[in-house]
């Protein structure tokens, strides 16, 4: 650690380090290490020099060397003006502390045996009150020489480069290698070549990033000698540097020129659809200076404008909206014209040739219309689809409708294919066409000749069916012949006939014949159950069978109803008795449960799993008894006689449930 009478001083770990013989532990180039500065005190008269160490002096380095003389003079300073050496008057020495001071400065930088051989300097430098810096100067101009001098000397260096080493004097003399603003500002004014200077590294990093590493020329050199003579190494420097560097020939023919020329292209390929030529992406092409800015930051506003200047970019863009941009055009033109080639194009050729292609793309009246209305590809496509769906349509059902209404009916076929307003209503009415010419066949059969568009009013009107059509006018025809069947079908199901007279004025439509017809109309609904009644209770249904069976939805309520009470009565004791087994303590299950179970009403799983745990282990219990009826499914059932009579159900097992 040096030593220095000024006190104070701090040590920071990011500056040089250097070992007993001054070479440098750290390699980056930075200053050396600031001093660590103690209070000391030096005896003139055995040169042993003590350290203040907070509390008290103690002794830190013997005195190599006699003691100094002392300043001639009157011995005021211990005397106190009277004394033998005629002390009053003189001039006083320098003080104990400046000297000391002083010495600890010329120690740093010339070493002990050089203090103690000049104490006259030492005493001098002392008396004049010179400062550090003079000092320094002063040990500079002497060939300062210790690990510390040889610090400095290399510090100045390595930001400078290979100076003299007299000149690397007279910067440490001169003191401005301590300026914050030194190795950037400074440093760059004494370097003899930039080239071997180590902060010249970034400026040589960036040519070769914008030249490829191109030959580092005089004209470079001396380029960037002058930059950063003014600027220094400084970021403004480095900005000055690269903004030359785009000037250069070396970085026009390198990676600048190649990253520049592929912006170039990139616009012209993208917006104009063709390769640039060579003119274009030449340096001394038009478009060259218009692209600004560094590598990768490039700026083409003014390319682009040159570019939309041009009776190409015209051609190509005409259609496009101001609220556009030029690629968000491109991609809805190309998404429009591929819809354009699949409707014209995707049609065959003549027999063993490919597709016929005719289709070139949408003209530019064309897009512009289509962009100025708003169309996207996908309703551009879903269009043509309700085109051809609306041809298909007005070619199916457009004579059907001519035929049952005497019109077109309002029905405009692309709006009834494009799903438009209206669409609904038109749709409704190709229906009603539809069902009134079903009745064609039916008026031919009955009447012998087609009907007109007042006959289907009338008949659609009056008949819902074109069966009821004809049965109807079969009963006018012969009142007899269905006296008979109505009059039977009514005493089956309500015990009660009709006449013909009131039949007669039903068929005919008269006044109050309406309740003969709805009461034929629900006796024919009733008598679907007979089928079903004989089939499972062996007899016809009487009257009071088919009232009951009113309140049913139709005849497979009656059914599953039937089965489902078979189920129950054929699965009871099976499943009472393992009941029994399995939980004799808990209440037996009821005929509702059972009901739920095979009637698979809601519920019914949760039954299923119980009744199957107690078969189970009824089944354990007794071990070698087996099961063949667990359950049965309602439908797709299978029906074999009973002995008494009637049928009875198929089960599969219950485990199948």
């Amino acid at each position: 650690m040096a030593i220095d009478a000024r006190g104070g001083g701090k040590q920071s770990a990011t500056r040089l380090g250097y070992d007993k013989y001054g070479n440098v532990i750290l390699t980056s180039p930075t200053k050396p290490v600031e001093t660590t500065y103690e209070i000391t005190y030096q005896d003139p008269a055995t040169n042993d020099i003590y350290r203040w160490t907070g509390s008290q002096w103690v002794l830190w380095r013997k005195g190599t060397a006699t003691a100094a003389a002392q300043p001639s003079g009157g011995g005021g300073g211990r005397g106190g003006g009277g004394g033998g050496g005629g002390g009053g008057g003189g001039s006083a020495g320098p003080s104990l502390s400046s000297v000391n001071r002083v010495a600890e400065i010329y120690r740093l930088w010339m070493g002990d045996a050089w203090v103690a051989a000049n104490r006259s300097v030492i005493n001098k430098a002392a008396a004049n009150s010179w400062t550090e810096g003079m000092i320094i100067k002063d040990a500079a101009q002497r060939g300062a020489n210790t690990p510390y001098a040889a610090s400095v000397v290399n510090y100045i260096r390595s930001v400078c480069g290979p100076l003299p080493l007299e000149t690397v004097y007279n910067i440490i003399g001169s003191g401005v290698w301590q300026e914050p603003d030194f190795e950037t500002r400074i440093a760059p004014q004494y370097s003899t070549d930039v080239m071997t200077n180590p902060q010249s590294l970034p400026f040589v990093q960036l040519w070769n990033q914008y030249t490829a590493a191109a030959n580092f020329g005089p004209t470079a050199q001396s380029k960037l000698k002058e930059i950063v003579t003014r600027f220094g190494y400084t970021d403004a420097a480095l900005a000055q540097w690269e903004q030359w560097l785009t000037t250069t020939h070396s970085a026009k023919a390198g990676n600048y020129g190649a990253e520049k020329r592929g912006v170039i292209s990139s616009y012209i390929t993208g917006w104009l659809g063709r390769e640039p030529t060579e003119q274009e992406l030449s340096p001394d092409g038009p478009y060259w200076d218009m692209v600004g800015g560094l590598m990768g930051d490039y700026n083409t506003a003014a390319f682009k404008e040159a570019i939309r200047a041009t009776e190409e970019y015209q051609v190509i863009f005409g259609p496009k909206l101001a609220s556009q941009s030029e690629e968000d055009y491109l991609a809805w033109r190309d998404s429009i014209n591929s819809v354009g080639d699949w409707y014209f194009n995707d049609r065959p050729g003549v027999a063993g040739e490919p597709y016929v292609n005719n289709f070139l793309g949408f003209t530019n009246e064309e897009l512009k219309r289509l962009n100025s209305d708003g169309w996207t590809a996908s309703e551009l496509r879903y269009y043509y689809q309700a085109v051809e769906e609306a041809a298909y349509n007005q070619g199916v059902y457009g004579p059907l409708v001519q035929e049952a209404f005497g019109s077109d009916a309002g029905i405009d076929w692309f709006v009834l294919a494009n799903g438009g307003k209206g669409s609904g209503e038109m749709r409704a009415k190709l229906v009603e066409a539809q069902n009134r010419v079903q009745f064609r066949e039916a008026y031919r059969q009955v009447f012998g000749t087609d009907p007109s568009p007042a006959d289907y009013d009338r008949i659609t009107e009056q008949f819902i069916s074109p069966s009821e059509l004809i049965r109807e006018h079969q009963a006018i025809e012969s009142a007899d012949e269905m006296y008979k069947e109505v009059s039977e079908l009514l005493q089956r199901v309500y015990g009660e006939t009709v006449t013909k007279a009131e039949l007669k004025d039903m068929v005919l439509g008269r006044p109050d014949s309406g309740e003969l017809k709805a009461l034929i109309a629900e006796a024919t609904k009733l008598a679907q159950y007979t089928w079903i009644h004989k089939k499972y209770y062996g007899t016809v249904p009487t009257p009071s069978d088919y009232a009951k069976y009113a309140g049913y939805t139709g005849p497979a309520e009656l059914q599953w109803e039937i089965v489902t009470a078979e189920k129950v009565a054929e699965m009871k004791p099976l499943i009472t008795e393992a009941w029994e087994k399995t939980y004799p303590d808990q209440l037996m299950i009821s005929d509702t449960e059972l009901y739920t179970l095979y009637g698979e009403q809601e519920g019914y799983g949760e039954i299923a799993a119980k009744v199957r745990e107690a078969m189970q282990k009824a089944d354990e219990i007794e071990q070698s008894e087996l099961y063949q009826y667990s359950g049965a499914e309602h439908v797709d059932i299978s029906y074999r006689m009973s002995e008494q009579g009637g049928f009875r159900t198929t089960f599969t097992p219950l485990a199948d449930i």
